[in-house]
């Protein structure tokens, strides 16, 4: 594998959680997270991860990357809007009853997650609109940094003939130790 691989791969595996986790504990210490540094940290966040996906979109195609083999060309349209839409309103309806069951715990019951949901979630409706763009950035620029390029690169190497296990479990254990650091 070629050197600047490498370097992307210990890039999003190595730097980009312990920075995540240093940005965490910045948070939880400050005793008040205000308007503008919620705007700035939702900024700097899609800013970072647009540059890394053009980065990386860069490097992929200087290797010879095609569109298919990164995930970005759609095969069966119908297949997917239907699964998409299934599994979106299936989310929503998940989300909506836990935020109904996690509503009636007291606030003092609630924990760290508590602490983290208010430094980081929009609290005013002028917040919601950068928050929204965050959240597309990241689904879309993650899917394509952990699932696209690594599960190319990793199939193409011959590491993983089914590559979407040695992405996905990586990437769903990084999240649950950062979310884990985090609250510790």
């Amino acid at each position: 594998m070629p050197w600047d691989i490498w370097l992307i791969f210990f890039v999003l595996g190595v730097i980009l959680p312990w920075r995540g986790r240093m940005r965490m504990k910045k948070l939880l210490a400050m005793p008040r997270v205000g308007t503008m540094e919620r705007l700035g940290l939702y900024a700097s966040t899609i800013a970072f991860q647009w540059f890394a996906v053009a980065v990386v979109a860069w490097r992929a195609w200087a290797h010879g990357f095609t569109a298919s083999q990164l995930g970005l060309t759609i095969h069966d349209r119908t297949r997917i809007l239907v699964a998409s839409l299934v599994g979106a309103a299936t989310i929503a309806a998940l989300q909506w009853l836990n935020l109904r069951r996690v509503g009636r715990i007291p606030v003092e019951a609630r924990g760290s997650l508590q602490a983290i949901a208010e430094r980081i979630l929009p609290q005013s409706t002028m917040e919601l609109l950068p928050y929204l763009a965050l959240a597309i950035t990241s689904g879309l620029c993650e899917e394509f940094l952990y699932r696209g390029f690594a599960m190319a690169v990793l199939v193409h190497v011959g590491l993983c003939k089914l590559g979407w296990r040695c992405c996905s479990l990586p990437f769903s254990l990084g999240s649950h130790i950062v979310i884990r650091v985090a609250v510790a």
